[in-house]
């Protein structure tokens, strides 16, 4: 069923969070913690990056990991909140990325796992 309400609209609409972390483990702490509060459904970690980047005026270098969070459009604010209270880095960087499309039966599922706090008691 297609409904115009945008909030409905959102539920059903996944999207991805981008999260460089320092390492591996840092990135594991993270997705567990979206994952116990239903935040996400799935979280890919990419164990190894070489970030350059300008900070506080200079260039720098590092070797990093990288998140991807499968969430729906709904719960990517909290998720967002979420990352940023427990990253180590000082500016995180917690990039929403749209989905265009989707396997329909496993969009379904994305957003019936990231539905939020609410689903623990499910």
């Amino acid at each position: 069923m297609v409904s115009n309400d945008s909030a409905a609209h959102l539920t059903t609409e996944p999207c991805l969070l981008w999260v460089p972390v320092p390492d591996p483990a840092c990135g594991e702490a993270l997705a567990r913690r979206l994952l116990d509060r239903h935040l996400a459904a799935c979280v890919n970690m990419l164990p190894a990056m070489r970030s350059f980047y300008r900070w506080q005026g200079e260039v720098a270098a590092d070797d990093e990991a990288v998140l991807v969070v499968k969430t729906s459009q709904a719960m990517a604010a909290a998720a967002t909140a979420c990352l940023v209270e427990a990253h180590p880095y000082e500016l995180p960087c917690v990039l929403q990325l749209p989905v265009a499309g989707g396997y329909q039966p496993f969009v379904q599922w994305l957003c019936a796992e990231a539905a939020g706090p609410q689903a623990e008691g499910a």
